[in-house]
């Protein structure tokens, strides 16, 4: 299963657009993935040119500038991935840094995940310590998302 998808927008930016695509080669993350380039009407050869240097790559053609919030969901409705990374074209992405991102949203979505729910039933059944422990966890939460 595909673990995580990296949507990359691009209108005219080819020479930006390769060199992310290669910076991505070069530090791939370890998770298993898939990367989706949107092009928005580029005049420069951009599609053409991943396909050329990069034939794992998926191109969607949008044949117009959609604008960035349709492209984007374009590219998100054609991955089928728990994670989806948005990345800018002009990106050069330092090696391990995907995998940093995938380690903290899986921590993160774990502590989550085990304490929401603990938190959710102390609050229906009125518990008054229960917000100052939610404060807690929160705290926690953002000090994973920070690192």
């Amino acid at each position: 299963m595909i673990r995580l998808a990296i949507v990359i927008v691009s209108f005219n930016t080819r020479e930006d657009l390769l060199a992310c695509l290669e910076s991505l080669r070069a530090a791939p993350p370890g998770a298993p993935h898939t990367i989706v380039v949107v092009d928005n009407g580029s005049s420069d050869g951009s599609p053409g040119a991943v396909r050329a240097a990069w034939p794992a790559v998926r191109v969607i053609e949008m044949g117009r500038n959609a604008g960035f919030a349709a492209a984007t969901n374009a590219g998100v409705r054609a991955s089928d991935s728990e994670l989806v990374l948005l990345l800018n074209s002009d990106t050069l992405v330092p090696p391990g840094a995907l995998d940093r991102l995938v380690d903290a949203l899986e921590d993160l979505a774990s502590l989550l995940r085990d304490r929401g729910m603990a938190h959710a039933a102390r609050f229906a059944e009125g518990e008054p310590n229960a917000r100052g422990a939610a404060e807690q966890d929160f705290k926690e939460a953002e000090a994973v998302y920070n690192r």
